[in-house]
């Protein structure tokens, strides 16, 4: 019963922004590879990792959109209940496919720069023992 009495309350609240969240649905934000100095191919391993969360979203759109035009009652409070939970899981899947991608490349990063230290060590050492050379002319 007080999900109904609140719902009561909050129904003004929903009915005005079922506007802004249809209209904020229907927009396609795409995330620009090349803003980050990357090209297409280099991001489809990272697209792809996401791809599974992203349909599994995408399927509950109609759902969503189906409940919240429902008339407010305690079952749809169930309802939305139990949804609402299906797209916490979502979300949090997508927040772990992150980590995994995020942790992955920054491991790679450290990886480069091992890489690049290892390789220019003997060049530094090299260098370093030529300027005392040059200096011990003087």
């Amino acid at each position: 019963m007080q999900c109904y009495k609140q719902g009561l309350i909050i129904s003004q609240i929903i009915s005005t922004q079922i506007f802004k969240t249809k209209k904020m649905n229907t927009e396609l934000v795409k995330v620009d590879p090349k803003e980050f100095g990357l090209e297409e191919v280099q991001v489809a391993t990272i697209e792809q990792a996401f791809m599974p969360k992203i349909v599994e979203r995408d399927g509950y759109a109609v759902i969503y959109e189906q409940l919240i035009t429902k008339e407010l009652t305690k079952e749809l409070c169930n309802e939305a209940g139990d949804f609402r939970r299906k797209l916490v899981k979502v979300r949090t899947g997508i927040a772990d496919i992150h980590k995994t991608q995020k942790a992955f490349f920054l491991s790679a990063g450290r990886f480069v720069d091992a890489w690049k230290n290892k390789e220019t060590l003997l060049t530094a050492i090299q260098s370093y023992v030529l300027l005392l050379i040059v200096k011990l002319k003087m």
